[in-house]
């Protein structure tokens, strides 16, 4: 039997390691973890004040994600009611008040990008931030995103709140048994598979083949997720989770993973 938890960890360094060897070793090819990158930012200080983010991110165009039946408190934009009418001010008070279990995504306005140092990130990639691209996604405690990848080069900083992301090579695509219409998605119930459920190993056999690697963030790490990496992400019991996702393109050089293709 496979067990994530005894996986080992995936390495992390210093920030300015970090940024040194970036282009040469990691770029493409690994995932990353950047201990403390963001740790003297004023989100790590002042955004655990549910007032403070708010009064940060006000007016911000915000959609809130609710979890449908059956989804087990999953959330992905695919499988979610999406709401789009309501304002970051309220989707902060369902959260950090209420504590309703969803999911926000705000985009990142100048104000919350300064905030966060957003703009540090280009400087590890070597490119400058679209602002346009960045979202921040704050939700409950025990939220989870479920088995996908991404198209673009991701690097998510923790602000707030605790999240372990498992992650799986791409080349592990023929054991993440791909959406026939979504090849970025995966049928496999990552928690119900490593929970020892015979249903989901019954429907799922060759997920024991995949190796996962995980990271643990905390407010002020930063992890970088290469593009058709699959990763699922859980924000842990406790408290809520913000987090800043700064994206970028893949190069023109870059090319397009066969699993992208089926």
């Amino acid at each position: 039997m496979c067990d994530v938890v005894a996986r080992k960890d995936a390495i992390s360094t210093r920030r300015d390691e970090g940024i040194d060897a970036f282009a040469t070793t990691t770029r493409m090819r690994a995932p990353h973890v950047f201990r403390g990158f963001a740790s003297e930012t004023t989100a790590v200080r002042t955004w655990r004040d549910a007032k403070r983010f708010a009064d940060a991110g006000q007016g911000a165009r915000t959609t809130v994600l609710t979890s449908r039946e059956g989804a087990r408190g999953a959330f992905i934009k695919a499988d979610c009611d999406a709401n789009e009418s309501g304002t970051f001010e309220e989707a902060c008070e369902a959260i950090f008040e209420h504590g309703e279990r969803v999911y926000a995504r705000a985009e990142c306005t100048t104000t919350l990008a300064v905030e966060a140092n957003v703009g540090a990130v280009g400087e590890v990639f070597a490119e400058d931030v679209a602002l346009r691209n960045c979202g921040v996604w704050f939700g409950a405690a025990g939220n989870v995103t479920p088995l996908h990848y991404d198209l673009c080069h991701g690097f998510l900083i923790m602000i707030r709140g605790v999240k372990t992301f498992t992650i799986f090579h791409k080349d592990d695509f023929r054991a993440m048994y791909q959406r026939s219409d979504r090849p970025e998605l995966s049928r496999v119930n990552l928690d119900a598979w490593y929970a020892g459920d015979a249903d989901e190993r019954d429907r799922f056999p060759d997920f024991e083949d995949a190796t996962p690697l995980t990271f643990t963030l905390y407010p002020g790490d930063m992890i970088y997720t290469p593009p058709f990496f699959w990763h699922h992400v859980r924000t842990h019991d406790g408290e809520p989770a913000i987090s800043v996702l700064v994206p970028f393109d893949l190069g023109a050089e870059e090319p397009v993973h066969v699993s992208h293709l089926y």
